[in-house]
């Protein structure tokens, strides 16, 4: 349960910058810029998601169960994505993944890596 509300935190957070994003911002600074730009505000949604989690659920100390934590939360994260993207605009999950910008799609599997570790780095600065 940890993981699910992990994921749904970061993916409303994420949606609404996204939103903010296409809506206002694109269309003066292109895709790459404003991706960029977006980047420092979804890493600041991470980190306070992972604490809530951590908080809320009083996950344990354990480096297996921040792990686990994490890497389901990306794992129901990438699935939402996916099927909000078919959705709301009929791209199909190839196409989510191959019609990136590429320099972005690494920014964006970058920041999923971040998103699967952050419950475990939690830990990390802890102790």
């Amino acid at each position: 349960m940890a993981a699910i509300a992990y994921a749904v935190m970061v993916f409303v957070g994420s949606f609404l910058l996204t939103t903010i994003r296409v809506s206002f911002i694109i269309s003066h600074l292109g895709v790459r810029a404003t991706e960029f730009l977006e980047m420092p505000f979804l890493y600041l949604i991470i980190v306070m998601a992972a604490q809530q989690t951590i908080s809320r659920f009083s996950l344990p100390d354990r480096v297996s169960v921040r792990l686990l934590t994490g890497f389901i939360g990306v794992g129901v994260m990438l699935a939402v994505d996916v099927l909000s993207e078919f959705l709301l605009f009929g791209r199909f999950p190839k196409q989510f993944f191959t019609e990136r910008d590429p320099v972005s799609a690494a920014v964006y599997l970058g920041t999923l890596g971040m998103f699967a570790l952050m419950p475990y780095i939690h830990l990390s600065s802890s102790r």
